[in-house]
């Protein structure tokens, strides 16, 4: 609810200010990053067939949900505004589940180079 409450309060007082277009939008599959596997995913029993991490996908699928009703209260208190919504999860999900068209390594960091197979290391961050 806070987050809710937030959101409202910040694009309240940007449509106050001359606001009224915003692009939103949510997060990749958090299961599939290579830091929470890394942590999360010592058990394999806990990963799903592409090696993400499963119990991530619930939480985040019930998260977006919350989000898109947040969505659709503000279009309905301000009839001006306008949200353009982008679903970055299922379009990274997507590019995970068909990775070999794309990266031969869909979970891999590519930014830190430490080795196989996460090619991760929480004391080394990208960048």
């Amino acid at each position: 609810m806070f987050s809710f409450h937030f959101q409202y309060i910040a694009i309240s007082r940007l449509l106050d200010q001359g606001g009224g277009n915003f692009w939103i939008h949510n997060t990749g599959p958090l299961g599939c990053f290579a830091h929470n596997v890394a942590e999360f995913g010592t058990d394999p029993s806990k990963l799903d067939e592409r090696g993400c991490v499963r119990g991530h996908y619930k939480l985040q699928k019930l998260s977006i949900s919350s989000f898109m009703i947040s969505v659709k209260k503000l279009k309905g208190d301000f009839e001006d505004l306008i949200i353009s919504y982008v679903d970055l999860y299922t379009i990274k999900y997507i590019l995970t589940a068909n990775y070999s068209q794309y990266v031969e390594q869909p979970i891999m960091t590519c930014c830190v180079v430490v080795g196989a197979p996460l090619n991760h290391n929480s004391r080394i961050s990208c960048g």
